[in-house]
């Protein structure tokens, strides 16, 4: 099993990525781990929730307001999730 934040936005993605590990392909895993690695690194440019909600926000999805202590993303790391989501072309 995998705790995984960046599956709320990419189950897809992260169920492959178990399922290639669970079947000893571990070079297409990192191969895949390494496609999304722009992401997985702007979904902890914050302290979680923080990016999580606001890439559901982006994307549309209700994920309910920041509650303190969080507050809203810099500026600079939201544009960085939001071109990793265009870039994934969920946007």
């Amino acid at each position: 099993g995998v705790i995984s934040v960046v599956a709320n936005i990419l189950p897809g993605e992260m169920h492959r990525l178990t399922q290639l590990c669970f079947q000893n392909d571990f070079a297409a895993a990192g191969k895949l781990q390494l496609e999304l690695k722009d992401f997985f690194d702007a979904m902890f440019c914050e302290v979680n929730p923080i990016p999580v909600k606001t890439a559901m926000q982006m994307l549309g999805w209700d994920s309910g307001r920041l509650r303190l202590p969080l507050c809203p993303m810099a500026e600079g790391n939201a544009a960085k999730l939001q071109n990793c989501l265009e870039s994934l072309q969920l946007l």
